[in-house]
């Protein structure tokens, strides 16, 4: 059992809520001990809108972008502030298929990411993201609830 273990990139999944943001925390934190570089991900998902709302707003999609892009070029401020080297990568699909797809592609040795903590009902329908990810992930994936990293 001699085996050891190189996490020397981290794909960070984030979809800004919470839960998603105390992961990013964790993560940073993590590479700042470890040297680890992170890769922080954005999944927009495609969206239908009502024909009346895509008439008035029919730029919708790109303003979503390019908040996506903002929030994710602060992380990697914030990243970057701490000593911890990090790139984005913005995708558009389901995002358990696109964690998977981006953590294969970019050989992510390790996946961080948060949970909502959904439970009951509103988890039987809406299912969660972070346990398909775990089920399918190329790599390991550590999960991390809405609270804020302590003492790493």
């Amino acid at each position: 059992m001699g085996t050891t273990y190189s996490f020397r990139t981290f794909l960070v999944p984030t979809d800004f809520s919470e839960g998603a943001l105390a992961a990013v925390e964790y993560a940073i934190a993590l590479a700042a001990k470890s040297g680890a570089e992170i890769i922080l991900l954005h999944v927009m998902e495609p969206t239908v809108y009502s024909l009346d709302f895509a008439l008035t707003r029919p730029d919708i999609t790109a303003e979503v972008r390019q908040a996506a892009v903002a929030s994710l070029g602060q992380l990697i401020e914030d990243a970057g502030a701490r000593g911890v080297r990090a790139e984005q990568a913005l995708v558009t699909g389901t995002p358990f298929v696109e964690i998977g797809k981006a953590a294969a592609e970019r050989k992510a040795n390790l996946i961080v990411m948060g949970t909502h903590g959904r439970t009951g009902l509103a988890h039987a329908v809406l299912g969660s993201t972070a346990e398909r990810v775990v089920r399918t992930a190329p790599c390991p994936v550590l999960t991390v609830k809405a609270i804020p990293a302590q003492s790493l």
